[in-house]
């Protein structure tokens, strides 16, 4: 009984090391980036979020420009300091994909692929679901 318990207890020690290892250390590399500029692995950070289609602030709203339905997507919370890379997708009720037109240091702009309104993509609940990985120092 006495192994057992001696062995859960260094099982234990080594899985608390590895997690404590796990959590310090990073696996993030930026190969390339919009500005090819870069940073130290440490600055390296992968931000992600959700732009509602209902956005009670009007400048992150969706609107129309020409054809197009655009909306501006806030990532300040990121506080990246040079532009990102950014993927985003749609979900919602019959949305159209979109496409990044620019990236900022606080912003992108998404942009729906087909001939879209703004009222379209709010009232079919246009949510665009974003990840954005850049450097913070």
């Amino acid at each position: 009984k006495q192994w057992y318990q001696r062995r859960v207890a260094i099982t234990a020690g080594v899985m608390t090391v590895m997690l404590v290892h796990l959590s310090l250390s990073s696996d993030l590399k930026i190969v390339s980036n919009p500005l090819n500029r870069s940073a130290p692995a440490p600055c390296a950070l992968t931000c992600s979020g959700v732009s509602k289609h209902d956005d009670t602030d009007t400048y992150y709203a969706w609107r129309s420009i020409g054809s197009k339905a655009v909306k501006y997507i806030d990532t300040k919370e990121c506080a990246f300091v040079t532009h990102p890379v950014v993927i985003a997708t749609v979900r919602g009720y019959n949305c159209p994909p979109v496409s990044i037109w620019g990236i900022y240091d606080n912003l992108f702009e998404a942009v729906a692929g087909e001939d879209a309104t703004s009222g379209q993509m709010t009232s079919n609940k246009c949510d665009v679901f974003w990840i954005a990985t850049g450097y913070n120092c």
